[in-house]
Protein backbone atom coordinates (compact mmCIF):
# COMPACT_ATOMS: atom_id res chain seq x y z
CA UNK A 1 0.00 0.00 0.00
CA UNK A 2 1.50 3.10 -0.76
CA UNK A 3 0.37 6.78 -0.01
CA UNK A 4 -0.76 10.32 -1.65
CA UNK A 5 1.51 12.85 -2.13
CA UNK A 6 -1.26 14.86 0.12
CA UNK A 7 -0.66 12.07 2.59
CA UNK A 8 2.86 12.75 3.64
CA UNK A 9 4.16 15.93 5.75
CA UNK A 10 7.71 16.95 6.42
CA UNK A 11 9.06 18.92 9.70
CA UNK A 12 12.49 20.54 10.43
CA UNK A 13 13.27 21.68 13.77
CA UNK A 14 16.45 24.33 12.48
CA UNK A 15 15.84 26.44 9.41
CA UNK A 16 18.60 24.34 7.31
CA UNK A 17 16.21 21.95 7.54
CA UNK A 18 12.64 23.11 7.55
CA UNK A 19 14.22 24.89 3.94
CA UNK A 20 15.37 21.16 2.62
CA UNK A 21 11.69 20.18 3.55
CA UNK A 22 10.38 22.76 1.33
CA UNK A 23 12.59 21.41 -1.24
CA UNK A 24 12.08 17.77 -1.29
CA UNK A 25 8.41 18.86 -1.10
CA UNK A 26 8.46 20.62 -4.39
CA UNK A 27 10.44 17.56 -5.87
CA UNK A 28 7.71 15.21 -4.75
CA UNK A 29 4.81 17.10 -5.23
CA UNK A 30 4.13 17.04 -1.67
CA UNK A 31 1.63 20.47 -1.08
CA UNK A 32 3.31 23.39 0.65
CA UNK A 33 0.69 23.30 3.43
CA UNK A 34 2.07 20.19 4.70
CA UNK A 35 5.71 21.39 5.24
CA UNK A 36 5.84 22.97 8.80
CA UNK A 37 8.88 24.34 10.97
CA UNK A 38 6.85 24.32 14.13
CA UNK A 39 7.12 21.69 16.32
CA UNK A 40 3.67 22.07 17.74
CA UNK A 41 1.84 21.43 14.30
CA UNK A 42 4.13 18.64 13.91
CA UNK A 43 3.49 17.16 17.17
CA UNK A 44 -0.44 17.75 16.63
CA UNK A 45 -0.17 15.66 12.91
CA UNK A 46 1.93 12.90 14.58
CA UNK A 47 -0.27 12.52 17.29
CA UNK A 48 -4.06 13.14 15.42
CA UNK A 49 -1.98 9.97 12.55
CA UNK A 50 -3.15 13.17 9.86
CA UNK A 51 -0.05 12.27 7.93
CA UNK A 52 2.78 10.50 7.57
CA UNK A 53 5.14 12.88 9.19
CA UNK A 54 9.02 12.39 7.76
CA UNK A 55 11.15 14.64 10.37
CA UNK A 56 14.00 15.77 8.00
CA UNK A 57 17.70 15.88 10.26
CA UNK A 58 18.63 15.01 13.59
CA UNK A 59 16.90 18.42 15.65
CA UNK A 60 13.38 17.53 14.06
CA UNK A 61 13.91 13.83 15.18
CA UNK A 62 15.11 14.39 18.25
CA UNK A 63 12.53 17.15 19.10
CA UNK A 64 9.25 14.89 17.90
CA UNK A 65 11.03 11.35 20.09
CA UNK A 66 12.35 13.08 22.93
CA UNK A 67 11.14 17.06 23.11
CA UNK A 68 14.23 17.62 25.14
CA UNK A 69 13.77 21.54 24.93
CA UNK A 70 10.73 21.08 26.78
CA UNK A 71 8.71 22.92 23.89
CA UNK A 72 4.73 23.09 24.48
CA UNK A 73 2.40 21.69 22.35
CA UNK A 74 -1.69 21.06 22.41
CA UNK A 75 -0.66 16.94 21.30
CA UNK A 76 -0.17 16.23 24.22
CA UNK A 77 0.45 17.23 28.29
CA UNK A 78 3.75 18.39 28.96
CA UNK A 79 2.95 17.15 32.67
CA UNK A 80 2.58 13.70 30.96
CA UNK A 81 5.02 13.97 28.99
CA UNK A 82 8.03 16.09 30.48
CA UNK A 83 11.04 16.96 28.50
CA UNK A 84 12.67 14.43 27.42
CA UNK A 85 9.42 12.25 26.80
CA UNK A 86 6.93 12.10 24.14
CA UNK A 87 4.05 9.37 23.30
CA UNK A 88 5.84 9.33 19.88
CA UNK A 89 8.17 6.63 18.02
CA UNK A 90 9.30 6.19 14.56
CA UNK A 91 9.91 3.95 11.48
CA UNK A 92 13.64 3.77 10.82
CA UNK A 93 13.33 1.89 7.84
CA UNK A 94 11.49 3.19 4.54
CA UNK A 95 7.51 2.71 5.35
CA UNK A 96 4.50 2.75 2.69
CA UNK A 97 1.79 1.34 4.64
CA UNK A 98 -0.77 2.78 6.70
CA UNK A 99 -0.35 6.10 8.77
CA UNK A 100 -0.47 5.37 12.45
CA UNK A 101 -1.50 7.63 15.01
CA UNK A 102 2.11 8.93 17.26
CA UNK A 103 4.84 7.40 14.73
CA UNK A 104 6.67 8.90 12.31
CA UNK A 105 9.14 8.74 9.54
CA UNK A 106 13.15 9.35 10.76
CA UNK A 107 14.73 11.32 7.47
CA UNK A 108 17.87 12.56 9.96
CA UNK A 109 21.02 12.13 8.46
CA UNK A 110 24.73 12.92 10.40
CA UNK A 111 24.92 15.83 7.67
CA UNK A 112 22.09 18.37 6.64
CA UNK A 113 22.52 16.74 2.63
CA UNK A 114 22.32 13.33 3.96
CA UNK A 115 18.82 14.23 5.94
CA UNK A 116 17.81 15.73 2.74
CA UNK A 117 18.68 12.66 0.87
CA UNK A 118 16.57 10.46 2.76
CA UNK A 119 13.72 12.62 3.38
CA UNK A 120 13.60 12.61 -0.53
CA UNK A 121 14.11 8.91 -0.59
CA UNK A 122 11.73 7.98 2.13
CA UNK A 123 9.20 10.37 0.24
CA UNK A 124 9.97 8.87 -3.02
CA UNK A 125 9.46 5.14 -1.28
CA UNK A 126 6.14 5.84 0.17
CA UNK A 127 4.29 7.33 -2.56
CA UNK A 128 5.84 4.70 -4.96
CA UNK A 129 6.82 1.55 -2.65
CA UNK A 130 9.98 1.67 -4.34
CA UNK A 131 13.15 4.05 -4.33
CA UNK A 132 14.21 6.72 -6.91
CA UNK A 133 15.39 5.18 -10.15
CA UNK A 134 19.23 4.74 -9.83
CA UNK A 135 19.87 5.16 -6.36
CA UNK A 136 21.96 2.70 -4.60
CA UNK A 137 21.67 2.99 -0.87
CA UNK A 138 20.15 4.57 1.46
CA UNK A 139 22.84 7.24 3.14
CA UNK A 140 24.00 7.16 6.70
CA UNK A 141 21.34 7.28 9.82
CA UNK A 142 21.41 9.75 12.90
CA UNK A 143 21.09 6.97 15.62
CA UNK A 144 19.65 8.12 18.99
CA UNK A 145 21.92 7.70 22.03
CA UNK A 146 19.34 5.86 23.71
CA UNK A 147 19.38 8.71 26.43
CA UNK A 148 17.76 12.39 27.08
CA UNK A 149 19.15 15.47 28.51
CA UNK A 150 17.82 19.16 28.13
CA UNK A 151 21.01 19.64 27.02
CA UNK A 152 20.44 17.71 23.83
CA UNK A 153 17.95 21.01 23.03
CA UNK A 154 18.77 21.65 19.07
CA UNK A 155 16.70 23.42 16.57
CA UNK A 156 14.19 25.83 17.55
CA UNK A 157 9.99 25.50 18.38
CA UNK A 158 9.21 27.45 15.07
CA UNK A 159 11.04 27.76 12.13
CA UNK A 160 9.28 30.07 8.95
CA UNK A 161 10.10 30.04 5.14
CA UNK A 162 13.25 32.31 5.19
CA UNK A 163 11.79 32.86 0.55
CA UNK A 164 9.96 36.24 1.04
CA UNK A 165 7.87 37.44 -2.13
Amino acid sequence: MTLAADQIAFYGASQKDYTSAMAVASSLGVPYANVTGSFNKAAQWVANGDFMVIAIGGPAETALFWNPCGWSTTAYSLSQYPACSTPFNYYNFPYDGAIEANYFESAAGIYTLESMQLALMLGYYAINGVYPPNTCALPTVYEQSGTCSTGDCNGSATNSCPVTS
